[in-house]
C-alpha cells in the first residue's frame, strides 16, 4: 500500500518500556505496534518527543497529530479520542526496603505524578489513602526514599516503574509481583478524531491487544 498521509505523533521519551528514544529515534512497545499499524494503514508516522505535560499542549495547538500513548480512563474521555487498546498495563505499590510490607497491602500515604491517570483512580478505588503529587516518576521515587512528607509508597505504572527502579534504584524497594488495577493504554487524539486519523488505525489494531 502507497504511503498517502502523514501522522505526527507525539510520544514521551521516559517512557520505557513503552516509549523511549534509541539512536535517536522512537523506540519502545507502544512505538513498535504504532509503527506496524501506520504501514498497514498506508500512514506515514512521524514520531516528536516531549515529556508528558508538553505533549499535551503540543495536541492542543496542532502541533502533533495523536499521542502515542495515554491510559484511557473514564475521567479522560471528555478531553481526548482514543484509540482500541494497544496494551493493557496496571499499576503498582513501589514500597521502601526498608519499611515492613507484604505484596497486597495497601499503603496509607502515596505519591503519584500529577499529569498521571493514578490520582483520580486512586481517589476513587482506596479514598482512605492520603496522595501526594509529584512532577514525574523519578519525582515520585525520590519523595519516597529522601523526603518528609511520610509517603510510604510511589504508585506508578507497573511496567514503568519496574523498569526504572532496575535502572535507578535497584535494591531500594519492594517489588510488586502484580498490578492492583488494569489500564488500557492507547493512542490519543483531540476529541471527536477531527482527521480521521484514530477511525483509520482502529482498522488495523488486533483485538487480542485489548486483552491480558
Amino acid at each position: 500500500m502507497s504511503v498517502e498521509r502523514t501522522a505526527r505523533i507525539g510520544f514521551n521519551p521516559d517512557f520505557a518500556p513503552f516509549t523511549y528514544e534509541e539512536n535517536e529515534g522512537a523506540a519502545g512497545l507502544i512505538i513498535t505496534k504504532i509503527k506496524e499499524i501506520c504501514a498497514l494503514a498506508g500512514i506515514n508516522a512521524e514520531f516528536v518527543a516531549a515529556p508528558l505535560p508538553e505533549l499535551r499542549t503540543l495536541l492542543s495547538n496542532g502541533d502533533v497529530d495523536l499521542l502515542a500513548v495515554l491510559a484511557d480512563i473514564p475521567s479522560r474521555r471528555s478531553e481526548y479520542s482514543f484509540s482500541k487498546s494497544l496494551l493493557i498495563s496496571g499499576a503498582g505499590w513501589f514500597v521502601p526496603i526498608d519499611l515492613d510490607y507484604k505484596n497486597g497491602d495497601v499503603p496509607r500515604n502515596v505519591v503519584t505524578p500529577k499529569q498521571g491517570p493514578l490520582v483520580r483512580q486512586i481517589e476513587n478505588d482506596f479514598p482512605t489513602v492520603k496522595i501526594n503529587t509529584s512532577s514525574d516518576y523519578d519525582g515520585a521515587l525520590q519523595t519516597v526514599l529522601y523526603s518528609n512528607t511520610g509517603a510510604e509508597a510511589a504508585a506508578l505504572n507497573w511496567h514503568v516503574g519496574s523498569m526504572l527502579i532496575e535502572d535507578k534504584y535497584r535494591g531500594l524497594f519492594h517489588m510488586p509481583e502484580k498490578p492492583f488495577n488494569q489500564m488500557k493504554l492507547a493512542m490519543a487524539g483531540l476529541p471527536d478524531d477531527p482527521k480521521g486519523l484514530i477511525e483509520e488505525l482502529n482498522k488495523y489494531i488486533p483485538d487480542a491487544w485489548g486483552k491480558l
